[in-house]
């Protein structure tokens, strides 16, 4: 009697650990879909708000870059930005593959890709 009991008790215990390893993974992978989700913004709404001084960050491009007045690829072109240069920006993400980009000089804009890389605060 004792050793039928003995074996329950290690299949209930296996069924609970393996129950309890699966929903761990379950979050871990939830957790791990959410931090690849973007808010969308709307234009409008983050190039109106204040951008305070802590907010601008360190950034080298990966590859040439044009700032237009609209997040539009036929939007007029108000600045470019050259492949490998490194300046004090701050870079929003809208959501949908356009960037809000501002820098401390006052120029500001959208752009479309990921092509900064963040290098330092």
């Amino acid at each position: 009697m004792y050793s039928s009991f003995k074996k329950s008790f290690v299949y209930v215990l296996l069924i609970l650990i393996t129950a309890c390893a699966s929903t761990k993974t379950d979050t871990q992978k939830a957790i791990n879909l959410k931090s690849n989700v973007v808010e969308r913004k709307t234009p409008e709404e983050v190039s109106q708000r204040t951008v305070k001084d802590d907010e601008f960050k360190n950034y080298m491009f990966q590859r040439t870059i044009k700032i237009r007045i609209s997040n539009d690829t036929s939007a007029k072109i108000t600045k470019q930005i050259d492949e490998g240069t490194k300046l004090v920006a701050f870079i929003e993400p809208l959501g949908d593959g356009w960037f809000y980009f501002k820098n401390k000089t006052g120029d500001s804009g959208f752009y479309f890709g990921n092509a900064a890389l963040l290098v330092g605060k």
